[in-house]
């Protein structure tokens, strides 16, 4: 008996986890719809990657689990103002530091970089 409530508990946990990070995600997209896309001339600064570990139960079971978060510095050129975002890991592999193009945000949300293509890169097309 003692076993059913715990796994019972623990789902109950999990499905408040859930839709805790849901409705965050929700309020963060709603916030930054009223501004617009806006691009700029920028320069990737820096990047680093977070990784995250740890146990937890699962169904009754004790689990380890591994997740990576991944972030970019951009620099605004016309600025100098450096603003980082989390980029999906696709984005994060795909540029380095120094990489210079048009960053395109939508409120406080990344949404694309375009790399500026150099005289190397361009002969190799």
């Amino acid at each position: 008996m003692e076993g059913i409530f715990f796994v019972i508990i623990s789902l109950i946990c999990v499905c408040v986890v859930i839709t805790v990070k849901i409705i965050k995600e929700q309020r963060k997209l709603s916030s930054d719809n009223p501004f617009p896309k806006t691009s700029h001339e920028s320069q990737i600064v820096s990047t680093r990657k977070k990784n995250r570990s740890g146990f937890g139960w699962t169904g009754g079971m004790l689990m380890y689990s591994f997740s990576s978060e991944y972030f970019i510095t951009f620099e605004f050129i016309s600025t100098s103002t450096p603003i980082e975002f989390s980029v999906p890991a696709s984005v994060y592999k795909k540029f380095k530091t120094y990489d210079k193009g048009i960053i395109t945000i939508h409120g406080s949300r990344f949404v694309k970089f375009e790399k500026h293509l150099r005289n190397e890169e361009i002969k190799n097309v």
